[in-house]
């Protein structure tokens, strides 16, 4: 599967509606296929099964759209001794969630979150429903010709606030939405482009783990909440950044930066909720941000129901959001 970079080539579609064991045979077929020798079982709580893939090769970079009902799709430790070749890929959600667990690691995919994972090693990903994702797809050594591949980016969540992550997510959903009869000059681009951030974002993630865990066995307390500190500000409008997340990004254990916080007189929880309500008060009273509506200010700062927005902001404020931003301008 290494075409020439300047051909584009284009697989077939499997599309349509899957409702009995046969044809979910062959959407499992039509996965090994694309992907790699895997497993499937769909979720029969959903039911007819539905499944849609449309795939591109451009030079080794393979790019698929896939969408499908619930299911689990497992490579065990059976189909990875069987393969011959070796691969490194990456799901972008769009739409619904997908699960992705590989070495001890598990994280959870929601829309614009993606993640890495490795064909040398068993993996599953679990799609509790409707699930829609982007598939970067490419050999291992391609990766590690131009950077280093430490397991701890397996299964570890890739945020548009990570350094080049934005880029190659925008470029990836570009890549997606190709059309057979389009000019090919400048999917091998873009094909190009893609595969040097996919490199570019592994090399920072390497980094990252080594700054954390050469940080980690020497910080003292007040150094590492200054840490959590500085990495909460970067995700602090991410509403699926938990502790653990704040923890595994400093290189700690949960119960070691729990230990940090609470010698500061706080906990990590409280700390995640401090910043989000700090970010929307000031939010809430720029003047820059008048016209924008109190909701949306809401979910710009991790906050996805309002009234648990509205009820936080009042116990840590005393005032309604509404209130708080009215008494900004008396």
């Amino acid at each position: 599967m290494s075409p020439s970079a300047s051909q584009p080539q284009f697989s077939s579609c499997a599309t349509g509606n899957y409702p009995n064991a046969t044809c979910v045979e062959a959407w499992h077929e039509f996965l090994c296929t694309t992907f790699v020798p895997l497993d499937y079982l769909p979720d029969r709580t959903h039911v007819p099964f539905r499944g849609q893939v449309r795939s591109m090769v451009s030079g080794q970079l393979h790019v698929s759209r896939i969408s499908s009902s619930g299911g689990l799709a497992q490579r065990t430790q059976a189909g990875v001794s069987r393969a011959s070749e070796e691969f490194i890929l990456l799901s972008l959600q769009v739409r619904g969630r997908t699960i992705v667990t590989q070495q001890n690691r598990e994280t959870v995919l929601t829309p614009g979150i993606a993640a890495f994972y490795d064909s040398t090693a068993a993996y599953s990903l679990r799609m509790p429903g409707d699930s829609e994702q982007i598939v970067l797809h490419l050999p291992r050594r391609l990766l590690e010709r131009r950077t280093s591949w430490p397991c701890a980016k397996l299964a570890t969540a890739v945020r548009p606030s990570m350094p080049f992550a934005q880029s190659m997510f925008c470029l990836a959903h570009q890549l997606a939405r190709f059309e057979p009869d389009e000019g090919n000059s400048w999917i091998s681009r873009t094909a190009e482009v893609v595969v040097e951030l996919l490199s570019l974002l592994s090399e920072t993630m390497s980094e990252e783990s080594s700054s954390a865990a050469r940080f980690a066995p020497r910080a003292s307390d007040a150094a590492l909440v200054r840490r959590a500190n500085d990495l909460l500000a970067m995700h602090v409008s991410d509403s699926e950044f938990s502790p653990i997340h704040l923890a595994q990004r400093c290189g700690v254990s949960l119960r070691r930066l729990q230990h940090a916080f609470h010698t500061s007189g706080t906990t990590v929880s409280r700390r995640i909720w401090d910043s989000r309500l700090e970010l929307a008060a000031n939010l809430l009273t720029a003047s820059s941000n008048a016209s924008e509506s109190i909701t949306s200010i809401a979910c710009a700062t991790g906050f996805n129901d309002f009234s648990h927005f509205s009820r936080r902001l009042k116990e840590r404020f005393e005032l309604s959001p509404r209130d708080y931003r009215r008494g900004a301008t008396v």
